[in-house]
């Protein structure tokens, strides 16, 4: 797969706090359940730390390739790559789910 197919995002900062707006009670579990990864480790392309056993973030992120729209996507990282200093476009690896903060929220 050459650069130009992977997908690129950019984590939001700032959305995980319980006062934020845009915290979402028991995001680990509707990510999954909306078909979001479970994997034990992080999807950053060439990150190979392991997220299993709770230590795993599941990232609010936006395209950032020029392909797609700039909606708000979740995706599951380690707590390197979901941190609000962290502003740095991130590749995903082949097959990273992706899953609209809208489908987990139940909005279309």
């Amino acid at each position: 797969m050459s650069h130009n197919d992977r997908i690129f995002v950019q984590n939001i900062g700032g959305t995980g706090s319980a006062g934020s707006p845009y915290h979402i009670p028991g995001l680990s579990s509707k990510f999954v359940s909306a078909g979001g990864t479970a994997s034990g480790t992080c999807q950053v392309y060439g990150c190979g730390t392991s997220i299993a056993g709770g230590h795993h973030h599941t990232a609010h992120v936006r395209y950032v390739d020029g392909r797609r729209g700039g909606d708000w996507q979740l995706v599951r990282v380690c707590p390197k790559h979901n941190n609000r200093h962290n502003t740095e476009p991130m590749a995903l690896k082949k097959g990273a789910s992706v899953v609209s903060v809208n489908q987990v929220r139940g909005r279309k």
